[in-house]
């Protein structure tokens, strides 16, 4: 009876030892800067913050499109390509969703358009922004259209862009920018 109380006893130990030394999933689990490790089925998964999402690696370091929309102060530094003047200002801009990896920039330069203020959409892939480029404001009765295009990066520090814009009427080019912009959330 000693020995078999002696086995039962090692066997139990054996089995506390064994199950107590099973690895934790999340140990060697990497879920990026803005993700923390949670145990799902008993294998790791990563669970992003909100505002990201994971990158092809399974990483949390992707701003996720939904914290875009909202009013910004843009502070702006713009060079002349017609006269190499340089002209530096602070406006207010608003971003929207377009769609699920579209954005839209309005009153983008402090520009107007006889609808209202000049909105361009923007392709987000990743942490990049590249403005769909093209004609914007076009208005055939004052034969005045701007021409833009573009791309930014969005990182910890917030949203920044450079853009090309020219602007004609009648066919002549009044303006010619290029000009680089930071925003910052109001």
């Amino acid at each position: 009876m000693n020995n078999s109380f002696s086995f039962s006893f090692i066997v139990l130990l054996l089995l506390l030892l064994f199950s107590s030394c099973k690895e934790d999933p999340c140990e060697t689990a990497d879920c990026g800067p803005y993700g923390s490790c949670i145990i799902v089925s008993d294998e790791a998964t990563c669970r992003c913050d909100e505002g990201f999402e994971q990158d092809e690696s399974g990483k949390c370091t992707l701003f996720s499109i939904i914290q875009y929309p909202g009013t910004y102060t843009a502070t702006e530094s713009c060079t002349s390509k017609l006269n190499g003047n340089t002209v530096e200002q602070t406006y207010t801009l608003d971003i929207s969703l377009f769609s699920t990896q579209e954005i839209i920039l309005a009153n983008v330069g402090g520009y107007n358009c006889s609808s209202g203020p000049l909105k361009v959409r923007a392709l987000i892939e990743d942490n990049d922004m590249v403005f769909l480029a093209g004609s914007y404001c076009k208005d055939d009765f004052n034969q005045t259209e701007f021409m833009i295009s573009g791309e930014g990066e969005i990182s910890d520090n917030g949203i920044a862009f450079s853009y090309e814009l020219s602007y004609s009427q009648f066919g002549t080019v009044t303006t010619s920018d290029v000009c680089s912009v930071t925003l910052s959330e109001q």
